[in-house]
């Protein structure tokens, strides 16, 4: 049996989530994510962390290269940027000092996808650590308000677009033309968030 040796400073490793909140909008010139994050650490001395983007391939199959622009809003600095294949980004970041063992931390991060192109009819985060609760918000345009939205959750990434099927409740878009959705204790390795379907799709 071969046994894998874990580096135990590795930025993957060493911290969950206590809470994300994410705001979508789909109401300025290009599609912006908000993602605040709440970690804690589940070790001493951590100081570096990793957050991911993907933009999904469009719905006519194109796989072409995205362009992600991404920025801290606080709480940590960018100290390094990959792009793994056409369109998933993956980000180093390096925290203010490092945490101790069961510290919390909080940093908000800014995604905009810049390339002109559409995106993908949804917005879900699949957990690659622990995470205790998700929370989701989506601000249409209220120019261009969406047919139908829906929550969906325990999905399995790659079933991800629907191709415009509701596979759970549908929400209803408030005077804000925003709806929002709430997941407790979302499971490593499923997607959860919102889909939505236009008129013209």
């Amino acid at each position: 049996m071969v046994v894998k040796r874990v580096d135990p400073l590795d930025p993957e490793r060493g911290w969950a989530v206590r809470r994300l909140r994410v705001l979508v909008r789909l109401d300025r010139p290009v599609p912006e994510v908000i993602e605040e994050r709440t970690i804690v650490a589940t070790r001493d001395g951590l100081d570096h962390i990793v957050a991911r983007f993907s933009v999904p391939r469009r719905s006519d199959g194109a796989d072409i290269d995205r362009e992600v622009h991404a920025e801290m809003q606080h709480g940590a600095r960018i100290v390094e940027a990959n792009r793994l294949g056409a369109g998933h980004f993956r980000y180093l970041l390096a925290l203010p000092r490092p945490l101790a063992w069961n510290e919390p931390h909080t940093y908000a991060i800014v995604f905009q996808v810049r390339d002109g192109q559409p995106i993908a009819d949804h917005y879900v985060f699949t957990p690659l650590v622990s995470c205790a609760l998700f929370e989701a918000r989506v601000r249409f345009d209220a120019a261009r308000r969406p047919l139908a939205v829906w929550r969906t959750e325990r999905t399995v990434p790659r079933t991800l677009p629907h191709r415009g099927r509701p596979d759970g409740p549908l929400l209803a878009l408030d005077g804000a033309d925003e709806v929002a959705a709430r997941f407790d204790h979302p499971e490593q390795g499923f997607s959860y968030g919102v889909c939505w379907r236009y008129a013209s799709d």
